[in-house]
C-alpha cells in the first residue's frame, strides 16, 4: 500500500512530486506526438514567434522595446495557427 502524502517526510514528498511531474511531461509528450504534423509545426511555429517577444518584452527593456514587425510575425502566427487547428478568434 502506498504511503499517504500527508505521512511522507519531506524528502520523500519531493521525490514523489518529482516523480508525478515525470509521468504527466510523458503524458503529454505522448498526446503532442499523436497530433498530425502540420498541428505539431503549427504549435512549435507559434512557440517560436512567441520566445523573442515574451524575452523583449520581460527582460530586454519591456514592451516599448517590441519591433512591429516582432509583433506582425507573432499576429502572423497566431492567425496561421487559428486557421490550421480551426478555432475562431475570440473577441472581448
Amino acid at each position: 500500500m502506498a504511503k499517504k502524502l500527508e505521512n511522507m517526510t519531506t524528502d520523500e514528498r519531493i521525490a514523489h512530486w518529482e516523480k508525478e511531474r515525470a509521468k504527466q511531461k510523458l503524458e503529454r509528450a505522448k498526446i503532442f506526438e499523436s497530433l498530425p504534423l502540420d498541428m505539431k509545426n503549427t504549435i512549435i511555429d507559434l512557440l517560436n514567434a512567441v520566445d523573442p517577444v515574451i524575452e523583449t518584452a520581460l527582460y530586454e527593456g519591456g514592451v516599448r522595446y517590441l519591433s512591429a514587425f516582432d509583433l506582425q510575425h507573432l499576429r502572423d502566427e497566431a492567425e496561421t495557427s487559428r486557421r490550421i487547428l480551426g478555432l475562431e478568434k475570440h473577441h472581448g
